[in-house]
C-alpha cells in the first residue's frame, strides 16, 4: 500500500485530496508486469470482500506511459466504482461501469477537474468511450441475449403443455370415461398443466446457451475468457 509521500507523481492534487478525502487505500499495480501492452489493465477499483479488514482501494502504478490527463481520469473512474459500489445494487458488469461513470463524473465536476487537456488535446469523452468499447462485449441487449432465452421459455413451456394435454386426454378416454366431461376435467386441470409447464419451460432456458451467455456477460466472463485466449495466441 501506498503511502502519502508515495502516491504517484501523475496525480494531480484535487485527486489526490479526494483519495484522501475518502479515506481509499492505493496499491501498486502488478499488471504493467503481466500486461504492459495495455496501460489502462493497471488502473482497477479492488472490491473488499478481496482485501483484509474489509476495506476498498485502487490499483494504480507508480508510473504510466499514459498522459497525465488520462491516468487521473482512470483514478477517478476507479472512485467512482468505490462510491457506486456503496449501494449494493446487483448489476452486470457493464452497469456497474456506466454507474462508475456517472459517479466520476459527479467528483469531476465537485472537485473542478477539467473535461479536457488543451496541451495533449484528450478529453474525458474520448477516455470514457474508450474505456467503454472494451466492455462492449458485456453488454447485455434484448434482442441477441434475452430474446433467445425468452423463446426458450415459450417453446419448452408450450410443448410441455401440449404433451401434458394429449396424455391427459389419452389416458382418460382409455380408461372408457365419457368424452362429454372431458371439457370440464380439462378446465378444472389447466392450472397444474400451466405449473407443469411453467417448470420445465424455465428449466429448459436455464440450461439453455441463451442463459448461459447472459451469465457471461452478466459476471465479465466472456471478457475474461476473450482475453485469457488472445494471451495464449500471443
Amino acid at each position: 500500500m501506498f503511502d502519502e509521500s508515495e502516491y504517484p507523481k501523475y496525480l494531480r492534487p484535487e485527486v489526490t485530496a479526494e483519495l484522501k478525502r475518502r479515506s481509499v487505500q492505493c496499491y501498486p499495480s502488478l499488471a504493467p508486469l503481466f500486461c504492459p501492452e495495455n496501460p489502462h489493465a493497471a488502473f482497477a477499483y479492488v472490491d473488499s470482500s478481496r482485501l483484509e479488514h474489509g476495506v476498498c482501494g485502487i490499483e494504480m502504478p507508480l508510473e504510466t506511459p499514459l498522459d497525465e490527463f488520462t491516468a487521473n481520469v482512470a483514478v477517478l473512474h476507479e472512485i467512482g466504482h468505490i462510491v457506486s459500489e456503496k449501494k449494493k445494487i446487483p448489476r452486470s458488469v457493464w452497469r456497474k461501469e456506466i454507474a462508475a461513470w456517472k459517479c466520476a463524473e459527479k467528483i469531476r465536476d465537485s472537485i473542478g477537474f477539467p473535461q479536457g487537456d488543451p496541451r495533449t488535446g484528450n478529453t474525458w469523452d474520448e477516455a470514457k468511450r474508450f474505456a467503454l468499447s472494451t466492455y462492449e462485449p458485456l453488454r447485455i441487449r434484448f434482442v441477441t441475449d434475452v430474446l433467445p432465452f425468452i423463446r426458450n421459455f415459450i417453446v419448452g413451456a408450450a410443448v410441455t403443455f401440449l404433451l401434458h394435454s394429449l396424455v391427459f386426454n389419452l389416458v382418460f378416454l382409455a380408461y372408457g370415461h365419457p368424452a362429454t366431461i372431458l371439457p370440464d376435467l380439462m378446465r378444472a386441470s389447466w392450472r397444474s398443466f400451466a405449473i407443469a409447464a411453467t417448470g420445465v419451460g424455465l428449466s429448459i432456458a436455464v440450461v439453455s446457451r441463451a442463459a448461459w451467455r447472459i451469465y457471461e456477460k452478466w459476471t465479465g466472463r466472456k471478457l475474461e475468457s476473450q482475453n485469457s485466449q488472445s494471451e495464449s495466441e500471443n
